[in-house]
């Protein structure tokens, strides 16, 4: 059997597959090794606070595009009335 990156990659999912390694190696929590009740990440907290807000920055830049690409806007025509005393010279 192929191991799980080969089979997200024949799907065209590599970046997911590589989103599921990066997990499973970094951010899974493991057990700590003295004591069992007790459990540590293998990446420290600034790390993983740092890809969280890179990943929602991501998203927010992801939605922006897709309004630009998607949304049209309707030309419409404006009309201001300017007061006849901003007309007059001072």
């Amino acid at each position: 059997m192929p191991a799980p990156c080969r089979i997200w990659r024949s799907c065209g999912l590599a970046v997911l597959a590589h989103a599921r390694h990066f997990y499973e190696r970094m951010l899974r929590p493991t057990p700590h090794p003295r004591k069992s009740s007790r459990v540590s990440f293998a990446v420290p907290t600034l790390f993983r606070f740092v890809v969280f807000l890179a990943l929602l920055g991501g998203l927010v830049l992801g939605g922006m595009v897709a309004l630009v690409t998607f949304v049209q806007p309707v030309p419409r025509e404006m009309v201001e009335i300017v007061p006849p005393a901003k007309l007059l010279p001072k």
